[in-house]
């Protein structure tokens, strides 16, 4: 762990125990799917949605934000299984966590901490609505920040690093995927779908948000269940 983390989990870790009340908004909001990636993913039907004479700009940047979101989700996958693992601060016995009040100890198997998926998501999500407009992206990376990922360092779920690098992928994902020619491009591919077979393409889309306001949960458990039947089915036929 760099100095830096060390310096800045120390310094905002003694605030921990000083208030119940406080120490459980922050768990809350650590679990509160529905006020994290529930409100971002709400944002981005409200601008797809809304009427003005630059509806098709509009729905070509928000396919290219949610390309942008899953290839920084990718990206931060690929480090997280590739890149040495590392114990979640509230795990580190080095430096004497202190869990704040509501919090417990929590099994995430060998999910990585570094770099944070919720900042890879969310913060490609709030790099896309520059794309709309300036005022939009400002309050949600505001809020990503403050309501999403700084929640996840105070309660000892990732280093400020894990945060920093998960952002730079994101901004990095999104501004790629906004280039004119990676967006003509994945507009073109979608956005006739949209007018060719309008209900399936408003269900996936639903679902495709849906997963991405839970970070994939859903998918990620059930492959857990798929990986361990697979093992099972393997072994009793060997």
């Amino acid at each position: 762990m760099n100095p830096i983390d060390y310096a800045i989990i120390h310094w905002y870790n003694h605030f921990a125990l000083q208030s119940r009340q406080f120490d459980l908004f922050m768990v809350i909001l650590l679990d509160a799917t529905l006020l994290k990636g529930g409100v971002v993913v709400g944002v981005l039907w409200c601008v797809w949605f809304k009427r003005s004479e630059g509806i098709t700009h509009t729905h070509e940047t928000v396919i290219a934000l949610l390309a942008g979101a899953l290839l920084s989700m990718v990206i931060a996958k690929l480090f997280n299984t590739f890149v040495h693992f590392r114990p979640r601060p509230l795990d580190n016995a080095a430096l004497a966590f202190q869990l704040p009040y509501g919090m417990k100890p929590r099994d995430l198997g060998d999910w990585g901490t570094f770099p944070s998926d919720h900042a890879a998501m969310f913060f490609a999500f709030a790099t896309g609505f520059f794309y709309v407009t300036r005022r939009l992206g400002i309050l949600v990376t505001l809020f990503v920040t403050f309501v999403i990922c700084v929640p996840r360092m105070y309660a000892g779920m990732h280093y400020p690093s894990d945060i920093l690098f998960g952002a730079l992928i994101a901004v990095l994902s999104t501004v790629a995927t906004n280039s004119a020619r990676v967006k003509a491009w994945l507009s073109g591919h979608v956005l006739p779908w949209e007018r060719t077979s309008p209900g399936l393409f408003y269900a996936t889309l639903f679902l495709l948000t849906y997963q991405m306001a839970t970070l994939f949960i859903d998918v990620r458990t059930m492959s857990i269940h798929v990986q361990d039947l697979l093992i099972k089915v393997l072994h009793a036929t060997l």
